[in-house]
C-alpha cells in the first residue's frame, strides 16, 4: 500500500509526494471497506448532492475533504498508514450536520 500512494506523513513532508493527499480516497483495503464507503455515499451523498445542486460545488467538496482530511490525519497519527474514502465522507456528512443546523427551523413538527 505504501508504494501504491498510501498515506504516511514522513513523504508527504519529507519528499513532497503530495499525491499521497488524494490517492488514498481511491484505495481501499478491502471488498467491505469499499461496500460500506459506497453504501454509506449512496445514503449521505445524494441527499447532500440534491440540495449543493451543483456539480464542480459537490466535486470540491469531496477533493477538499480527502485533502484536508488526510492532512490532518498525517497530522494527528504520522506513523499510520491511510486509505479509503472516509476523509471525504466525514466532509460530506460535516456538510448535512451544518445544513441541519441551518435549516432546523424550516422542518416544523417533525424536527424533533
Amino acid at each position: 500500500m505504501y508504494k501504491s500512494g498510501a498515506k504516511i506523513a514522513y513523504p508527504i513532508a519529507k519528499n513532497f509526494e503530495l499525491h499521497r493527499l488524494i490517492v488514498p480516497m481511491m484505495m481501499h483495503v478491502n471488498f467491505y471497506h469499499v461496500f460500506w464507503n459506497a453504501l454509506t455515499f449512496f445514503f449521505v451523498g445524494f441527499s447532500v448532492e440534491t440540495f449543493i445542486n451543483d456539480n464542480k460545488k459537490y466535486i470540491s467538496l469531496l477533493l477538499l475533504g480527502a485533502v484536508g482530511g488526510n492532512l490532518f490525519s498525517a497530522v494527528v497519527d504520522p506513523y499510520d498508514l491511510g486509505v479509503g474514502a472516509s476523509t471525504s465522507l466525514f466532509a460530506v456528512i460535516g456538510c448535512l450536520t451544518i445544513w441541519f443546523f441551518i435549516n432546523f427551523y424550516r422542518m416544523g413538527p417533525f424536527r424533533y
